[in-house]
């Protein structure tokens, strides 16, 4: 519908006439998904309806939306720094749902063991190219030894195709087990020192359950990809992510087990402490940046 006003030139109306007209005039609806809501804005509201709210809970639900939209600023900024700044560098990333092999429409096989198959998406918000890290479980797991090997992949990635890249920025959802650790902020160091022309790393985290980034979108176009697609063979499943997005095809990069890194040592021989931040008092982790100072020998860890 989109491409037939475009080409027949015709001047659209405002989205309030569109869903006023699809709403009331229409037997049609604009549904709103009923999974992965907050439960700390689901409790609160629920608790507002009953008439129980307390001044605690007025204060906690106040702080949470306050560090949501502060997220969401910290992204918007750093797109726009992105788009014209070429030593900065901004990226969304997120670890898809699994990928079952085999995929098909054929209801016997919805039963059998199905081969799992990951995909951990980057986005980069300045020239919206989309990057895929594949792998089945045979080859590795989705722990954080591993979404760190391929963050580390991708550092070097940038590093290589723009040497002008200076610093880099990391956006991505609150997962412990994978994102936010200690093990993939000793690959962010390691990075930093590998590469010279770096300066900076960052990590910024979204408040939880309140993720939404641009690489979702990804993971929506393989979605909708997988349905009209049979899959045999986990290899297959490169094809379809590239062929997902028409234009500009997802890039996408196999890994095998050769490629993760044992981060857990890495950590050791680092000897990196989130237990505190770095004015000494228990950390509770919203951000990590790897600095490099004003001399080599100064790279740290800030939190």
């Amino acid at each position: 519908m989109k491409k037939n006003v475009r080409g027949k030139a015709k001047k659209t109306c405002k989205i309030n006439v569109y869903r006023d007209t699809f709403c009331n005039e229409f037997n049609l609806a604009f549904h709103k998904p009923k999974k992965d809501q907050c439960s700390t804005c689901t409790i609160y509201y629920e608790k507002k309806q009953r008439g129980e709210i307390t001044n605690e809970d007025e204060e906690q639900f106040q702080e949470h939306q306050t560090k949501k939209e502060k997220s969401r600023e910290e992204k918007r900024l750093d797109k726009e720094r992105a788009k014209t700044d070429r030593s900065f560098t901004a990226v969304t990333f997120d670890l898809e749902a699994v990928l079952p092999t085999p995929c098909s429409m054929v209801g016997d096989l919805f039963y059998k063991r199905c081969l799992s198959t990951y995909n951990l998406s980057f986005y980069s918000l300045g020239d919206s190219k989309g990057t895929c890290y594949l792998w089945d479980e045979t080859n590795g797991g989705r722990g954080s030894s591993d979404i760190g090997s391929c963050i580390l992949m991708h550092i070097n990635s940038l590093a290589e195709k723009n040497s002008a890249v200076e610093e880099i920025t990391y956006f991505s959802d609150t997962c412990g087990g994978q994102n936010r650790n200690q093990f993939v902020t000793s690959a962010l160091l390691y990075a930093l020192n590998f590469h010279p022309n770096l300066k900076a790393i960052n990590h910024k985290f979204f408040e939880r359950s309140h993720s939404e980034m641009e690489a979702d979108s990804i993971h929506s176009s393989v979605e909708r990809a997988k349905k009209s697609t049979k899959v045999y063979h986990p290899s297959q499943w490169d094809t379809v992510v590239s062929m997902a997005r028409k234009r500009n095809p997802y890039i996408v990069i196999p890994v095998n087990y050769r490629d993760f890194y044992d981060l857990k040592g890495l950590k050791t021989d680092l000897n990196i402490n989130l237990k505190k931040n770095s004015f000494g008092r228990n950390n509770q982790l919203a951000e990590s940046q790897v600095d490099s100072g004003n001399e080599r020998k100064s790279r740290k860890c800030i939190f």
